[in-house]
């Protein structure tokens, strides 16, 4: 089944994390003109930049939708690994996409938030040198944004996050140790329950327990919109 062609993989900026969840797929709940909907979400860095986009399909995968851009940002920011779900109120269906969001900064120096985020830790990359206080596309938050069953938005990108966080901190390294690249923790969940979508997402953030800055999971919970 084809939903889209010429996808380009994206190349993160700044930082040396490489792509992980690049694409997710969810079916609805509810029969919608006599099927059940499919919808697709992934990442494409055609832009220079990574977007995270959205389809559906109303006739089993014959044909799909336009896709959309998720991530709202104004400034070109990296938007990564999609997490898609699919909420039921019992009537119809609330579609969610959670993902990794680079649009605000890293903290700056002098700063409390600075140095819970321990950003003072990292001396840059060979792309983005220096101790990243302030820096753009670097740091990351986790967001979602909502949409009704045939993806009209509900609300604008919501903020999951309570704290920015470095992602060069403690980083795993895929293969070995002796290469550079490295991964953020494919642990990336979307679920709901009832009226509330949860998640659970990647930190290094120090919150009082995690003074060495490794990735640890964060869970977040949010009410599902109306329209």
């Amino acid at each position: 089944m084809l939903v889209h062609h010429d996808v380009s993989v994206a190349t993160y900026q700044n930082t040396t994390f490489r792509e992980g969840i690049v694409n997710t797929f969810a079916v609805g709940h509810h029969v919608i003109n006599g099927r059940y909907p499919l919808y697709v979400s992934w990442e494409d860095g055609a832009s220079g930049v990574s977007n995270i986009y959205l389809t559906t399909s109303m006739d089993n995968g014959v044909t799909w939708s336009t896709p959309i851009v998720v991530n709202d940002n104004v400034s070109p920011v990296d938007a990564l690994q999609p997490n898609l779900n699919v909420a039921d109120d019992g009537l119809t269906d609330t579609v969610s996409v959670a993902f990794y969001d680079r649009r605000l900064p890293c903290q700056a120096a002098g700063t409390e938030e600075a140095i819970a985020a321990g950003i003072a830790l990292d001396p840059g990359t060979g792309s983005s040198p220096g101790t990243p206080y302030s820096r753009p596309n670097y740091c990351i938050n986790t967001a979602i944004q909502f949409y009704t069953a045939t993806l009209a938005p509900v609300g604008h990108n919501i903020r999951l996050s309570q704290h920015t966080w470095d992602p060069q901190l403690n980083s795993p390294h895929w293969i070995c140790i002796c290469n550079s690249g490295t991964f953020i923790g494919d642990y990336f969940g979307n679920t709901s329950g009832g009226s509330t979508e949860y998640t659970t997402s990647v930190s290094t953030f120090d919150d009082g327990s995690n003074s060495n800055h490794y990735q640890q999971q964060v869970v977040a919970s949010v009410p599902i919109p109306k329209p």
